[in-house]
């Protein structure tokens, strides 16, 4: 029996560790995961692959079937379709003719005559190509290294056979549908994704698209349907279907040519950043649509990630290079990055030392990935005393995300760690301000959120509340949600967290950026944009503005908290004691080298300066108990 419907181990879907690409190749046995590569007659591999000139562009309204078996025919795999057509023109099985109007409901007895006659086709057919020994018989177990290669003919986004099923079942979406007369339009059918099931038929190669179809499908899917942004909440479910039947056509191929493997591998990098950039827009509860599920985006970004590593792995093997392997690369690792010895089991598993030491979107995904696991994982013994000095662990993986030079797709794939970041970072302020007698009054709202990163203050209290703790009003405003402070002294609980959006640290890099060309490649923030506007002054089709939640005395706080520990400030006030270059950053220094670094009178001038600025008294005290022991020291 051959070996397709194979599936390999799976694991956790979080950590990318299963994929759709389970078949097993020929050639070394059933754990060898190569490809056989054919050679394209000293064609250059990395030229792109002309649109056959018979082929209908996709997207129009007009009919782009045909009746003619040996129409469709591509390079690539010109000699295994003629092949197939030849021999059924040979037995005499050609195709029945369709109906003049097959989308309109008045043909709807004639497209049911016309799905039985294509029954009738497809059993003659399959029978005609098993006994020329082109496809094998499901019946007749065999070897696998024995089983008789197959490739995807289908030139169109959707098989014939299925668009008469759907058709005659009305099972077709609306994104299929003509805008006026709502009739199904046969030109923009996509296949849908079908699962594997107990006696299901084995596919003919006319049910399984070439590579270079599922290319021009893919752009298709995300250059036409998505040319509107606004249409990706509505469609999303839709091209999640449609995507996943892509990646599912490519495993029916058991061998493929330089160029084959070229489409593969775009189409692999395409549907990765499709999957990481659904979850960063669809995050936000205004646009999240009722199908959405993030643990579903993650699961299939991680196994699209991972077919892409065995398709670089195949690829490699073959002596091809593809230009975005490093990039991608770094993508995984980064997804991958609460995997235990994720570091050390890639620099094992990725033999080749120049992605490691020419690569700098790696040397990111390496220390984005340092910096999380120095914040959330506990690798050996650690004091018990509470220490508000790990802030500046914590913020080192914002810094890396928040830089010009991170992508917006690495941000994206960044993004995905917010949440235990966040949650880190919580469970240690709190236990920093943890008083046994008199209550802290130290952590605000706005305090919290120069932790916490979020775009506003809101979004940081309903944080604290998922997590089971709760705020007390200062008594001179009680009804005021922004003058109030955390519970130190309330249990933490540990909900499941919920993937969120930050339009301040990635969206931002995105720019003014179409949401195809975010899909086809990476993009880089342009600083001098960013400040001068925003899309034009244009609200992003995603991302509303939040600025009525950030209260006026706490944004005046922030902004002197902010310029004082050189934290997130882009200028350095004028006056300040850090001009004299003796801290480069209060936050990121423990009490030792705060001990040793400080001197009596600029201790002095510090405090002068809070007082001279009229900070709150949250943010004296924070100050407070960092120069206190340099004043201890000096006395």
């Amino acid at each position: 029996m051959n070996g397709f419907g194979a599936k390999r181990r799976a694991g956790s879907p979080a950590d990318g560790a299963s994929s759709d690409d389970g078949r097993k190749r020929k050639g070394n046995g059933a754990l060898d995961r190569r490809k056989k590569v054919t050679t394209t007659n000293g064609k250059n591999a990395n030229t792109s692959k002309p649109r056959p000139s018979n082929v209908t562009a996709f997207g129009t309204d007009t009919t782009d079937y045909d009746t003619d078996p040996g129409t469709y025919d591509t390079e690539a795999n010109s000699t295994y379709a003629k092949r197939i057509y030849d021999q059924l023109r040979k037995d005499r099985i050609l195709p029945p003719k369709w109906p003049s109007d097959p989308g309109n409901p008045a043909s709807k007895g004639a497209m049911a005559k016309y799905r039985e006659t294509s029954k009738s086709y497809r059993d003659r057919g399959r029978a005609s190509l098993m006994a020329a020994g082109l496809i094998d018989d499901p019946d007749k177990p065999k070897r696998l290294e024995d089983a008789i290669d197959f490739k995807g003919i289908c030139e169109d986004m959707c098989p014939n056979f299925e668009k008469i099923t759907r058709i005659t079942e009305f099972d077709v979406q609306q994104a299929e549908k003509d805008s006026q007369t709502s009739f199904p339009v046969i030109s923009k059918m996509v296949k849908k994704l079908a699962r594997s099931a107990a006696g299901q038929e084995a596919p003919l190669p006319m049910d399984v698209r070439s590579t270079a179809a599922l290319r021009r499908t893919l752009d298709y899917l995300v250059d036409d349907l998505l040319e509107d942004e606004d249409n990706l909440p509505v469609l999303h479910g839709y091209l999640w279907d449609r995507t996943r039947a892509i990646r599912r056509d490519f495993i029916f191929h058991s061998s493929m040519s330089a160029e084959e493997m070229k489409d593969q591998v775009y189409c692999l990098e395409t549907i990765a950043r499709f999957h990481v950039t659904s979850l960063h827009l669809l995050s936000r509860p205004d646009v999240t649509p009722e199908d959405f599920s993030e643990q579903q985006e993650i699961e299939q970004l991680g196994k699209a990630l991972l077919s892409l590593m065995h398709a670089y792995d195949d690829s490699k093997a073959q002596g091809l290079v593809c230009e975005n392997e490093t990039e991608f690369r770094a993508y995984q690792l980064l997804f991958s990055a609460n995997q235990p010895n994720i570091l050390d089991n890639v620099q094992q598993e990725w033999a080749n030392p120049r992605l490691w030491k020419d690569s700098d979107e790696i040397r990111t995904a390496v220390s984005l990935v340092e910096a999380l696991q120095s914040t959330t994982d506990l690798h050996g013994p650690m004091g018990t005393a509470p220490h508000l000095a790990v802030s500046g662990a914590y913020n080192t993986y914002f810094k890396i995300v928040e830089n010009p030079e991170v992508s917006y797709t690495m941000a994206c794939f960044a993004e995905i760690h917010f949440g235990q970041l966040r949650r880190s970072m919580l469970k240690t302020l709190r236990r920093a301000y943890w008083r046994p007698k008199v209550l802290a009054r130290d952590i605000t709202p706005a305090l919290l959120n120069t932790f916490l990163r979020f775009d506003t203050e809101d979004e940081a209290i309903d944080f604290v509340e998922e997590h089971g703790m709760s705020w007390v009003p200062l008594e001179d405003s009680p009804d005021d949600e922004y003058r109030q402070y955390l519970r130190t002294t309330d249990g933490m609980e540990f909900p499941r967290l919920h993937h969120t959006t930050s339009e301040t640290i990635v969206e931002k890099k995105r720019g003014s950026r179409s949401l195809s060309e975010v899909i086809h490649r990476s993009v880089y923030e342009d600083p001098s944009a960013t400040a001068a506007s925003n899309r034009s002054g244009t609200e992003k089709p995603f991302l509303r503005s939040t600025a009525k939640s950030q209260s006026t005395p706490n944004a005046s706080a922030l902004q002197g908290f902010q310029k004082l520990t050189n934290g997130f400030a882009t200028t350095q006030p004028t006056e300040t004691p850090f001009s004299q270059g003796t801290i480069v950053s209060l936050w990121h220094l423990n009490w030792g080298t705060l001990t040793k670094r400080c001197e009596t009178d600029l201790c002095s001038s510090i405090i002068q300066w809070i007082r001279k600025n009229q900070w709150r008294d949250h943010y004296k005290s924070i100050f407070h108990a960092l120069l206190w022991p340099a004043f201890k020291h000096h006395s």
